[in-house]
């Protein structure tokens, strides 16, 4: 029969009578053709008209008849009278009460408004929300508030009771509309548990402008490119610049080719050089060819030079072919004491990276004359991986960096390149550094490549440093590399450190290569009183041996302060067998600070197994928060089969739904019911 009654609509379709518009619940929707439409009233109406033919007859009804008889039909479709009962055919709940005004029952839109469910709450509301109907409901308050004014003249009283209440029904909506995280949103979209017009449509109905940006941001990668126009007007629509060039920033990557103008045009509208440079910065590695000749016209529009620096990176990045151009605009722009050297350097990164072969010359030669040592000194070491023959370059200049930081930098970059007679040439430089952050960085990249017999001076060199903690940095770094034969000495580094805590991870790192020591570091571990340094160091010897794992988790609970209690958990978290993991679990739920319970639990929700999480879901429905419930579910769904995670979490659900006042949509969110039912 649905087969059937598909074929007929499809040939009514094709012979023009109706029309076959967007789909509804996944079954194509025929609305009249105008002349149809036309033929009907006529045939409906008792309004004589030249153009219904001969052999039929008009029904004679006044407009306001066929209205009520409409009404009538449809009222007896309800359960108990109650018009939010109406089963939702894609038509009547948007439009009931403009039925209910044509066909003179004015007073039938106040009853709706006002009736009630079973568990006393709008039954009008709970039928639009529901459904998806959202807007219509806003609308249908706003046109009985409408009628009421109307009315005052004839029942003052009734009249402002009237508004009042609609007023009060208009404040409660809003405030359940915002109260929804924007992400939830997005998810149900995601889920295509939204259709993306219901998204749209809470969308429009939020007033607070940084709700609507928040929202917009987290539905722009759920939503059709069909949108992308729509998305563009509202992002226009938003006051604050910064909520704009953000949600511009996230447009970019999924805005269809084909409107790359239109975007760029949005960007244009930007009223700072400096929101303009962020946005297109972002929007260039998405950008079709197509953009290049008006992206550079908006550049080169730019007052400011950091903006247009700003922009320059991420232009070469994506199009290397313009790198003369940007060097040929670098090279007049005149010196200012406002330019940003960060921003300079990293567009000089940038077209290091991406330079072709064809511009490699022009390039070189524009920082040589352009640029300090520093930036050339990178520009060259980048250059390096492609193009070796420039490693003499490189290094000579890395190695006349007078500033000791740079300098280490550049020689760190070049240390797998070079050769050996290089190499003792840089571990003369690192002899003569003085700042020992620097000589720590120089160490570890030349750790891995140096001769056997550079060693020995090595260890010396460290030894010498005058702060314990750059001691214990360097002698973490080359202990992979460090040969077994100078183990000893740098076991006499270690003990030789007098600051405790720097002492025990120094001496629990070579543990890890010398197990003789692991007495030694147990008693310094459980002899310090900081339990951040326990964890730590337990959290190090179980991943070579997992027995101490117990140890680290102990350690980590007993960490009074939520930051560090936070890092230490997630270092541990993923190396946590179950059992482990059930009592990290047990002690999170025993806890009484709610805060940290939520963060901790958070942390472990990637690793808890079904059981747990369920547990959590428990937890959770006590928060009057639902989005760490949100983020339950979605670890729930990925370690189940969908349906599974529905039918475990359904109770839960339920129990949660009777918490937040915009339960439905959590509800729809995690319950196959709802979503069958509506």
């Amino acid at each position: 029969m649905p087969d059937q009654a598909g074929r007929v609509l499809d040939l009514l379709a094709d012979q023009q009578l109706l029309t076959k518009g967007r789909s509804f619940q996944q079954m194509p929707v025929y609305s009249l053709h105008d002349y149809a439409r036309q033929l009907a009233q006529d045939l409906l109406l008792e309004e004589y008209s030249p153009d219904i033919p001969t052999h039929l007859k008009s029904l004679n009804l006044t407009a306001r008849q066929a209205h009520r008889i409409l009404l009538k039909r449809y009222f007896a479709t309800t359960q108990g009278g109650l018009w939010h009962s109406l089963a939702d055919d894609g038509y009547i709940h948007a439009h009931l009460t403009w039925h209910f005004q044509q066909g003179g029952d004015q007073h039938c839109i106040h009853r709706l408004l006002a009736e009630e469910t079973a568990a006393g709450t709008n039954g009008w509301y709970e039928a639009c929300d529901r459904k998806g109907y959202l807007p219509t409901f806003c609308k249908d308050i706003h046109q009985a508030w409408q009628l009421a004014e109307q009315s005052y003249a004839k029942a003052p009283t009734e009249a402002i009771e009237l508004q009042c209440r609609y007023a009060l029904m208009l404040v409660s909506l809003q405030n359940a509309i915002e109260n929804i995280p924007p992400q939830l949103i997005a998810t149900l979209v995601e889920k295509q548990l939204w259709r993306p017009d219901q998204a749209i449509a809470h969308l429009e109905l939020a007033q607070d402008s940084h709700y609507q940006a928040r929202l917009l941001q987290a539905l722009i990668p759920h939503l059709p490119s069909s949108f992308s126009v729509y998305i563009l007007q509202a992002i226009h629509s938003l006051p604050d610049l910064g909520d704009r060039s953000r949600s511009l920033c996230l447009l970019a990557p999924h805005f269809p080719p084909l409107l790359c103008l239109e975007l760029l045009k949005s960007i244009q509208n930007l009223p700072s050089d400096h929101y303009r440079a962020l946005v297109l910065c972002e929007a260039a590695s998405s950008l079709p060819d197509l953009a290049l000749v008006p992206m550079l016209d908006l550049l080169h529009s730019f007052e400011d030079p950091n903006a247009y620096l700003t922009v320059a990176a991420g232009l070469v990045t994506r199009w290397p072919d313009t790198i003369p151009q940007v060097l040929e605009t670098l090279s007049q722009l005149p010196p200012s004491p406002d330019q940003d050297p960060q921003l300079l350097a990293q567009v000089w990164h940038a077209m290091a990276r991406a330079v072709p072969e064809t511009a490699l010359s022009q390039l070189t030669t524009h920082c040589d004359v352009h640029c300090d040592l520093t930036i050339q000194a990178d520009v060259y070491g980048l250059l390096v991986p492609r193009w070796p023959h420039l490693l003499g370059n490189a290094f000579q200049r890395a190695c006349k960096i007078p500033d000791e930081w740079a300098c280490a930098i550049a020689l760190a970059r070049l240390a797998p390149y070079l050769s050996a007679i290089d190499l003792h040439l840089c571990f003369n430089i690192l002899k003569k550094l003085e700042q020992e952050a620097a000589t720590v960085i120089v160490m570890a990249a030349l750790s891995p490549y140096l001769p056997q017999e550079l060693w020995p001076e090595l260890l010396e060199r460290i030894k010498t440093l005058s702060q314990e903690h750059c001691r214990y940095q360097a002698l973490r770094q080359i202990l992979p590399v460090l040969p077994e034969a100078l183990r000893s000495q740098a076991i006499y580094i270690g003990f030789s450190l007098t600051h405790k805590p720097t002492q025990t991870l120094a001496l629990t790192h070579l543990a890890l290569e010398d197990s003789s020591l692991l007495p030694k570091v147990l008693e310094l571990i459980d002899n310090s009183p900081d339990p951040t340094l326990q964890a730590e160091t337990y959290r190090l010897l179980a991943l070579q041996w997992p027995r101490f794992l117990p140890q680290a988790l102990q350690a980590t609970t007993a960490i009074a302060a939520l930051p560090a209690r936070r890092h230490a958990l997630q270092q541990l978290a993923p190396h946590l067998p179950e059992l482990l993991l059930q009592k990290a679990f047990a002690s999170l739920i025993r806890s009484k600070d709610r805060e940290a319970q939520k963060t901790l639990l958070n942390l472990l929700l990637p690793f808890l197994s079904p059981p747990l999480l369920l547990q959590t879901l428990a937890l959770y429905k006590t928060y009057c928060d639902p989005t760490p419930y949100a983020n339950a579910i979605s670890q729930l769904e990925a370690r189940t089969q969908r349906q599974e995670a529905f039918q475990l979490s359904s109770s839960a659900a339920r129990t949660l739904s009777l918490k937040f006042p915009y339960h439905l949509f959590t509800r729809r969110f995690i319950d196959p019911e709802l979503i069958r039912s509506d």
